[in-house]
């Protein structure tokens, strides 16, 4: 009902809107408006734009806001999914850039924009996105913050308001200098017209004042900027009018202007100061009663000698002929023309500061000098005023108040003239205790009890008003020079900046009012404190948290985000400030949740009432995908088995599968929208794929337990068929049919190893497949421990996980070799059963060999490092009976890769480091030499295989790679390692008994003459007897 509707004449395509009238949107050529861009594609982009300039050309203004509208309503703006709207992006950006020369373009932008039904609210961030995504210039931003604020909708209003403000705190010189007239104009009237936007629309005049002087500035902005107090005949010459016929009478004299008497002595020159005697004659024209405002007006003359303090043309000695002319007689008029004057009085080149107060003095006896400095905001005031001026400033006010320094009060404050007020405060800042006094003279200090703050260079920090002041100045045009001047406490005096941050007076964080440079000095601030980095920090932060605890907050959700491994600073933070309640309802739901989790494992809160009470405030769901996002990183691409992520990160906090399954239970019960829940679901699929135990402890999918009466979703145990555990392994990409024969090496029931392609293996069975447990042989030196590869499956603690993680961390970061961490594994391996270090050692061998499966992601230096380390777990006889089979025919399968790729590279380093050990395997040996392109590697390989499968120990070869690592051998080598240590050959870890009987020779696995028999069950041949399949 609120659409505009309109006749049209004719009927179908052809109809044609009458002057002044609108087409409905809901007629048919609306509908062809709207299938055209819904269909544009690369092949029909230009018959579409073509037929859309038509129709545009033809039914005028209403189809053009009706078209920006549809692709205004097609896109979605945000950054994640903007790229895919590629071709209407270009066409909106075109519409859109047409849109904003037109002169009624903030109603087009209202009806276009503020009636589109958007993906999303519309709000400043979306602002953002839109300008960002169409590349806007500065002045269609500007004008599509003025169209959205003068929408009817309040909220969205707001939005334009805020989005607005930002751009002109923004704009500078060289922008306004391009901006259109009209846009120009409409600026200048609505921020005049607007309240609350009194101090925007000051800062705009003055920055189009200083671009523009009155006899250059465009026609339209001429009685918006100089119109005050104007005679009409002044416009009227501007229209190029020669005669005025009938023009008013100029109005009759006014009484002096404040900068009246700072007008009259610059045009004087140095000359009329040169006593006592000229300055009260030249203040005596004005008379008792005609100024009006004496303190500021003798402020705008002190403005004016500081701003000219060396650079006045005194040259034509005007004084002179003033003085005769007002007094009728000869006054020491000009000192340098006199020639009976010596040559100190003949070269007046500055103000003299002395004469001045002298001779104001005498003419004003009732002027209040602390009122003259308190009115320094003047135009007079240059806003390069050089050091020379300012010490001319420093230099009155000394004289005229009894020798005190110039208070830093007259300084601060909001000023109009801010250009001016930025330079004086920064030389105040570099100015000594004796020019200029802070301290109680500036106003409200810093509270706060911070150590170094007695250095006389941060005395001028300690007052809140500078650091206010400067806050203010940055939104209106000034935030390159107030950042300038802001860096100095960042850097010197860090502690301080953030105490005078969240302690002034001024705009606090969070609020509309907030600027820019505020919010930045905060960004950069937090993480030196809230990381711990900086001593006292905590402290600090305990005295700042009461005044402004949003803005620690926020901090904390930044901080999380850039450092994730921050969590438990951040848990203890808020705990000491008794606030984690208060920190979980923040609105950066990947930094609570992450914190809740964090919490809950800690024992400090309830996870299930937590996420009742954030998703009963979840409105938009936004915390429903939040958590997606968190339980897909942690479970699937960020989990602790993630040693590439590791690499770049320490101490994540770690999400187990308890809090997990919490999370899933709890999110499925909420009443979710059709897609978010089944996105849910498919998560739930993956997570259950990576982290078994998951459906068990959340019920699975509907709750109920299976068949065998165990928990859905519990790891497979030994009663399950082979044939559907290895299916159950494979990855999803390769998938495994559940009729195929189990393919595995048997050497009696001790071992259920899948069989490399090559072995009489299937091609559709690709690595790597996790073992099946099986019952230890009485030949085996014992079953691997609880968690190992081919062990018993377990779930691994929180903290276990963490500190593993740890460990991996010095490793991809060079904090710690190979060598060392060898060396603690051994520790570890060795000892007591259940002992914490025995499961970091167990924990630390399953993430290795779980990860098997995104080594071919990784880049090349960890990828190196990891295999050094698999290798190296080998050498050193870390992993034994099925655990050490996994291993070994890992490498052998990454060595088959062809030649130099990145698993070979893998397979080949891994294999370098247990190269002294490949004589205990001469079936293994047999494996690596029947690989084609071994010897292309290294030529001197084979012939060590042949030596080591028959029986004899040889010189290992040198490294297997250009440039390759040739082993951990600076460890000492444990007893019975090396070949030489096992009399008659022995095989201490049972291998032969897991891949010798794959192998040629069958039982003989020490080496002896090779025989070819029959592959066994299970390698692609049937048994004899058997029937085929």
């Amino acid at each position: 009902a609120t659409e505009p509707r309109c006749r049209a004449s004719g009927g179908g395509t052809g109809m044609r809107a009458e002057p002044g009238e609108l087409l409905g949107f809901g007629s048919v050529v609306f509908a062809q408006i709207r299938w055209l861009i819904s269909n544009i594609n690369r092949k029909n982009q230009k018959s579409t734009s073509a037929e859309l300039a038509n129709l545009l050309s033809m039914y005028g203004e209403c189809a053009f806001t009706y078209t920006v509208r549809c692709l205004v309503e097609d896109i979605d703006f945000r950054e994640s999914r903007v790229q895919q709207f590629s071709l209407k992006l270009q066409l909106l950006a075109s519409q859109f850039g047409k849109l904003v020369t037109r002169p009624n373009f903030a109603s087009l932008i209202g009806e276009s924009i503020g009636r589109a039904a958007l993906t999303i609210p519309l709000t400043e961030e979306w602002l953002g996105f839109f300008s960002k995504a169409i590349k806007a210039t500065p002045a269609q931003q500007l004008a599509l913050g003025m169209g959205i604020a003068q929408l009817v909708d309040d909220a969205m209003a707001a939005e334009g308001d805020t989005f607005l403000q930002a751009r002109l705190a923004e704009l500078t010189q060289e922008v306004a200098v391009a901006l259109p007239d009209d846009l120009m104009h409409a600026l200048v009237f609505f921020l005049g017209s607007r309240e609350g936007l009194e101090r925007q629309h000051s800062a705009l005049v003055k920055l189009l004042q200083g671009t523009f002087t009155e006899d250059k500035a465009p026609l339209t902005l001429v009685p918006l900027l100089y119109g005050k107090n104007r005679e009409t005949l002044d416009l009227y010459s501007r229209l190029s009018y020669t005669t005025v016929r009938d023009a008013p009478p100029p109005p009759p004299l006014v009484t002096p202007e404040v900068d009246d008497v700072a007008e009259l002595m610059r045009d004087l020159g140095y000359s009329c100061c040169a006593s006592g005697k000229c300055v009260a004659e030249l203040l005596a024209q004005f008379g008792d009663g005609q100024l009006d405002n004496p303190e500021a007006s003798i402020a705008a003359a002190v403005g004016m000698m500081a701003s000219t303090a060396t650079s006045l043309d005194d040259s034509l000695s005007l004084h002179g002929a003033f003085s005769t002319a007002v007094s009728g007689k000869y006054l020491e008029f000009d000192a340098k023309f006199d020639e009976d004057g010596g040559a100190d009085t003949q070269a007046l080149t500055s103000w003299n500061i002395g004469a001045f107060v002298e001779g104001v003095r005498e003419a004003v006896p009732n002027l209040s000098w602390p009122a003259v400095f308190g009115a320094l905001d003047q135009d007079t005031v240059a806003p390069d005023l050089g050091a020379a001026g300012f010490a001319i400033l420093v230099a009155v006010h000394k004289r005229a108040c009894g020798g005190k320094p110039l208070p830093a009060s007259a300084l601060l404050g909001e000023w109009v003239n801010g250009g001016a007020q930025l330079c004086l405060l920064t030389h105040a800042v570099a100015a000594g205790a004796d020019a200029v006094a802070w301290g109680d003279e500036a106003g409200q200090q810093v509270s706060c009890a911070l150590e170094g703050t007695s250095r006389p260079d941060l005395q001028p920090w300690l007052s809140l008003k500078l650091t206010e002041a400067l806050l203010r100045l940055s939104a209106v045009g000034y935030y390159a020079q107030a950042h300038a001047l802001l860096s100095k406490p960042l850097h010197a005096a860090p502690q301080l900046l953030l105490a005078a941050l969240l302690t002034h007076s001024g705009a606090r964080a969070g609020t509309p009012c907030e600027t820019a440079l505020q919010r930045e000095l905060l960004e950069d601030l937090f993480p030196l404190f809230l990381g711990g980095d900086s001593p006292g920090s905590a402290a600090l932060l305990q005295q700042l948290w009461p005044g402004q605890p949003y803005a620690i907050m926020r901090g904390m959700a930044q901080l999380h985000k850039v450092q994730p491994q921050s969590i438990l600073r951040l848990l203890d933070l808020s705990t000491s400030f008794n606030a984690l309640e208060q920190v979980l309802q923040l609105r950066a739901f990947s930094f609570t949740i992450d914190l809740a989790a964090c919490a809950q494992r800690k024992e400090l809160i309830d996870l299930e009432p937590w996420l009742h009470e954030s998703l009963a405030r979840d409105m938009d769901h936004a915390f429903v995908h939040a958590c997606i996002s968190y339980l897909r990183e942690k479970l699937l691409t960020g989990s602790s088995t993630n040693l590439a992520r590791a690499a770049s990160a320490t101490n994540l906090n770690v999400l187990s599968v308890d809090a997990a399954a919490t999370f899933f239970r709890i999110l499925t019960s909420a009443n979710l929208p059709p897609p978010l829940a089944a996105e849910l679901s498919d998560l739930y699929v993956q997570c259950i794929k990576a982290k078994p135990k998951l459906q068990g402890l959340s019920g699975g999918p509907s709750g109920a337990p299976s068949a065998n009466g165990k928990p859905a979703g519990l790891g497979l145990a030994a009663d399950v068929p082979v044939a559907v555990a290895v299916a159950a392994s494979v990855p999803d990409s390769s998938p495994v049919l559940a009729s195929e024969p189990p393919l595995v090496l048997t050497a009696g029931p001790a071992c259920a190893l899948p069989l490399p392609v090559g072995l009489g293996g299937s091609e559709a069975m690709p690595l790597p497949i996790a073992p099946v447990a099986a019952p230890p042989s009485a030949s085996m030196s014992g079953a691997p421990l609880p968690g190992m590869p081919g062990g018993e499956a377990m779930t691994f603690p929180a903290e276990i996980e963490e500190v593993a993680n740890s460990y991996f961390q010095k490793i991809y970061s060079d904090s710690a070799s190979i060598d060392e961490i060898i060396v603690v594994l051994r520790q570890f391996h060795a000892a007591p059963p259940q002992s914490l270090e025995q499961k970091v050692y167990v924990c630390m061998v399953h993430n290795l060999f779980d990860e098997y499966r995104y080594f071919p992601k990784y880049p090349d230096k960890p990828l190196r490092t990891t295999a050094v380390l698999f290798g190296a777990l080998v050498q050193h006889g870390l992993v034994t009976n099925i655990t050490l089979g996994l291993f070994l025919r890992y490498v052998l399968e990454a060595v088959k890769k062809p030649p130099l790729s990145k698993m070979n590279k893998f397979g080949l380093t891994a294999l370098n480091q247990f190269l002294p050990r490949l004589a205990e395997w001469p079936q293994y040996c047999q494996l690596l030499l029947a690989v084609p392109h071994l010897g292309q590697v290294n030529p001197e390989l084979p012939p060590f295989l042949e030596a080591a499968v028959a029986g004899s120990v040889g010189t290992p070869p040198p490294a297997l790679l250009p440039g390759g690592d040739a082993g951990t051998g600076s460890l000492p080598q444990r007893g019975g390692f090396l070949p030489s240590a096992l009399p008659g050959g022995g095989d201490p870890d049972g291998l032969a008994q897991m891949v010798g009987s794959a192998l040629p020779g069958g039982n003989d696995v020490m080496g002896g003459a090779l025989k070819q028999p029959a592959l066994p069950t299970g390698f692609g041949a049937a048994p004899a007897g058997a029937q085929a399949p």
